[in-house]
């Protein structure tokens, strides 16, 4: 068995993204209903018993929707950071802390968190460490850093946010309120901040990368609006490293695993 990870669901309604390796099997965040996670993963052939863990970004409920109900039930681990576990207020749940900033091996896959910038108790984004490859997801985030460019260098597979179109946000219904609390900078990342984010990605590591743009907004953005966002930026920069393409909202999408033959990562699109 090789690295492999699949994205669930990605979305302003639920989040879910499973990695699984030769040792481990971990979900990070768990937003889809108990039951609806439970058919995915027989689907994916795994047995709840395999499931070692679920790392949650933040407390928000379209991350942690069947995770508190998975964890509870089953007695599968949370790993997060104490501030996001309070905020569960479920005191009771089996918890491994994950400081943010922190490391965590789990089985073969070392877990280390960095913050991010979003409106939660101390949110975060993983990276995940494997001799077959690296994985980075960063999904609800108002702004970028250079720092977070660091954090997410090592990724061979790259989950990042592509939340929305600000002229599409203006007109899309939403309130005012919310439409400041998006377009701030403890908000989502629009698609232009997402291209922006990738070029200073490329320029500090220019290594070939296969990107899948998360977490976009069912009224304020589209999968064709956000591939053209960033695939007309990457093509201006002459930027050819990277294959880019976006995790469906409701279902599951991309299909990303190591081939250990070729020394390769295989991308699946159709999984």
């Amino acid at each position: 068995m090789s690295l492999s990870v699949r994205s669930l669901a990605s979305g302003s309604t639920a989040n879910s993204v499973l990695i699984r390796s030769p040792q481990s099997i971990i979900a990070i965040d768990i937003g889809l209903s108990s039951t609806r996670f439970l058919e995915l993963l027989a689907q994916e052939q795994i047995s709840t018993s395999q499931l070692n863990a679920i790392c949650l970004t933040h407390e928000h409920g379209d991350h942690i929707r069947g995770a508190v109900i998975i964890a509870e039930q089953l007695q599968i681990p949370l790993v997060c950071n104490a501030a996001t576990f309070a905020a569960l207020r479920l005191p009771h749940l089996p918890w491994i802390d994950l400081p943010t900033g922190g490391s965590l091996q789990l089985g073969d896959c070392l877990i280390t968190s960095f913050a991010v910038s979003h409106d939660a108790a101390d949110p975060v984004g993983y990276r995940l460490e494997h001799p077959q490859g690296c994985v980075a997801l960063a999904t609800d985030l108002g702004e970028w850093t250079p720092e977070l460019c660091r954090q997410l260098a090592p990724a061979d597979l790259l989950i990042i946010e592509a939340n929305h179109q600000p002229d599409r946000l203006r007109w899309c219904g939403y309130s005012r309120v919310l439409q400041q609390r998006i377009l701030g900078q403890r908000g989502h990342l629009a698609n232009e901040q997402t291209a922006a984010l990738l070029l200073a990605l490329h320029h500090l590591d220019p290594r070939a990368r296969t990107v899948w743009l998360a977490h976009l907004s069912q009224r304020s953005n589209t999968p064709a609006l956000a591939l053209t966002s960033v695939l007309s930026a990457l093509e201006t920069a002459a930027v050819r490293s990277m294959q880019v393409s976006v995790a469906p909202r409701s279902q599951p999408g991309p299909h990303w695993r190591y081939q250990p033959a070729t020394q390769l990562a295989f991308w699946d699109e159709a999984g």
